[in-house]
């Protein structure tokens, strides 16, 4: 395991109820990918399949659609959807996955679980931002 699955582990630990030994096994089993802006890791992507998970780091800049799109093409493309889960108390997120395009789709005791079809993402639809970098003084 690497810099980027610690980084993933420190942000999840306070809200898990298994060790990091437990957690690195189940991480293992996920494909993932770091995201850059401006040359700083602000975020990493996770897939296993068609489920994605994103997590961001610390105080990131804004992520906009160009990089949701980025993050979701391989999968829309490979499957024709995505589908992620988003603990029931993260208002925001349930709204940024519903401004995106995903339709809740079921859930479980801790998750409402979303589905995003390719002809439905609001980010395939989306024209393309390029977010620049901040300035340095």
């Amino acid at each position: 395991m690497g810099a980027i699955e610690d980084m993933i582990w420190e942000k999840a630990a306070e809200d898990l109820y298994i060790g990091k030994a437990e957690y690195m096994a189940q991480l293992a089993t996920w494909e993932i990918e770091p995201v850059e802006r401006c040359g700083t890791i602000i975020g990493a992507v996770l897939r296993r399949g068609a489920e994605f998970h994103f997590a961001t780091f610390g105080a990131t800049p804004r992520i906009g659609r160009d990089t949701v799109r980025d993050v979701l093409a391989p999968q829309l493309a490979q499957f024709g959807y995505v589908t992620t889960k988003t603990p029931k108390p993260e208002t925001r997120q349930h709204r940024f996955n519903r401004a995106v395009g995903f339709v809740a789709v079921g859930e479980d005791e801790f998750n409402i679980h979303y589905r995003l079809d390719r002809d439905r993402s609001a980010v395939a639809r989306s024209t393309p931002r390029s977010m620049p970098c901040p300035q340095q003084p």
